[in-house]
């Protein structure tokens, strides 16, 4: 009994809820707080949490005739989004497969809302989310590190060429959930410490320096321009913040220095695909890699990446104000108007913003520069305000900015490579910190 109440601690469950009910959302609640350790057991647990709760929301939504939830503005933004997919889908050419990937869409919208009413029917939810996210951060830290040190991870898993992949098996993400979780993880514990001390200061750079063992050079980046972003926007010092950068530079650049296979994988490989320098002269398919570069001297990230974008542009000039269909590209570029060379076919362009638009074309995109704007907004204008004007910021109000700068990175970072919009694992982690959020808007009214 002790155990349930400091689990569950003070519920706030409307009063006329029946005991089945009520059973049923403490096993969701369980579901929900055990999602950031399910993430790495693959796709199919996490998802199926997702799609659980969804119809449990709407459930609950309708049979306790709670609709407010709904009257957000960010969510009738989404729910619009939503309805446009699914209008794009019917337009398309392979209608069935497009459906599936937007009709379906909607659980992620929901799911948030859900996080949201756990968060403000279970006063313990916070605080042991935090809890899990940390035994998953825990896990994938020890793990990396052993596979990085030793060739083999704890979990059994061989490490690949350059890569890692920790307890995720044969999936090279480990940069990549990191540096989408870190923003989540930072304003969790913002909002329940209040305040960063250096063993939890210690923890966050231990996980950075994972995403630079990762070989993932696009996670690499993304949390660089985060925690300098986070760092610029709250130090009132500017000789200590370029003192943080003038460190965080030396060190990342003498690791990979030092580390023969950041070396290989940071600078000789990037350098190989931008095809600025020939560093295997006397190998021929390099050599022809290098002879067929476009006039301008470099190719776009890499020849690969390269033809991906101007595939997705071929499309959206075909059908530029709905574009192919959601999910389509993978369908369509092997076709002639659209078909550059072998590198022209993948599953998705790897550009958010590019997807967009040669998957749903125009209408997409408003849809998607909205949102972008939206955030900057909050970050520049509000803070700005709350910063120089009032000089103070309350901690639902970093919680935001924390958050907001976190979705600005992760998701409309549109120079750098990204993985599939529509791609469930990817959009299961782009949309946990979304409740979190709903949750300091409300907070705010």
């Amino acid at each position: 009994m002790k155990f349930y109440s400091i689990f569950f601690g003070k519920t706030k469950e409307f009063k006329n809820i029946n005991q089945n009910d009520s059973i049923y959302l403490n096993f969701l609640y369980t579901l929900v707080v055990l999602l950031p350790v399910l993430l790495l057991t693959g796709p199919f647990l996490p998802d199926l949490v997702i799609v659980i709760s969804s119809f449990s929301f709407i459930y609950i939504n309708f049979k306790y005739k709670i609709y407010l939830y709904f009257e957000n503005n960010i969510v009738k933004i989404f729910l619009l989004f939503w309805i446009y997919l699914i209008f794009s889908s019917l337009t398309s050419d392979n209608i069935f497969f497009s459906l599936k990937s937007s009709f379906f869409y909607i659980r992620f919208i929901l799911f948030s809302l859900f996080v949201l009413f756990l968060i403000k029917n279970y006063s313990s939810f916070l605080k042991f989310f935090f809890y899990s996210l940390t035994i998953a951060l825990l896990i994938i830290l020890i793990d990396s590190n052993f596979q990085f040190f030793f060739d083999k991870s704890l979990t059994g898993f061989e490490k690949p060429n350059l890569r890692l992949t920790g307890p995720f098996g044969d999936r090279q993400i480990v940069g990549s959930f990191i540096s989408r979780i870190l923003p989540l993880y930072l304003f969790l514990y913002m909002y329940l410490y209040k305040k960063i001390n250096y063993q939890f200061l210690s923890f966050i750079l231990l996980l950075n320096v994972l995403i630079l063992f990762s070989g993932e050079r696009t996670a690499f980046f993304a949390s660089t321009f985060f925690f300098l972003g986070v760092y610029f926007l709250f130090s009132n010092k500017i000789k200590k913040f370029l003192f943080v950068i003038f460190f965080y530079i030396l060190t990342s650049s003498l690791l990979i220095l030092i580390t023969p296979s950041l070396n290989e994988r940071i600078i000789v490989q990037t350098l190989q695909g931008f095809a600025l320098k020939n560093f295997s002269k006397h190998n021929d398919e390099i050599k022809s890699y290098f002879e067929k570069k476009p006039n301008r001297g470099f190719y776009i990230f890499s020849r690969a990446h390269e033809v991906h974008y101007l595939t997705a542009i071929k499309m959206f000039q075909d059908s530029p104000i709905i574009g192919v269909g959601p999910n389509m590209f993978r369908k369509k570029c092997s076709e002639a108007k659209f078909y550059i060379e072998q590198s022209s076919c993948t599953t998705h362009p790897h550009n958010f913003l590019l997807q967009i638009l040669a998957e749903t074309g125009l209408v997409g995109a408003i849809f998607f520069i909205s949102a972008l704007i939206i955030i900057l907004r909050e970050i520049i204008i509000k803070l700005y305000y709350k910063k120089i004007k009032k000089n103070s910021i309350s901690i639902n109000e970093i919680g935001k900015y924390i958050l907001s700068f976190g979705f600005l990175i992760n998701v409309f970072i549109i120079f750098l490579p990204n993985g599939n919009f529509f791609n469930n694992y990817l959009n299961a982690v782009i949309f946990i910190p979304l409740g979190f959020y709903l949750f300091l808007i409300e907070n705010d009214k």
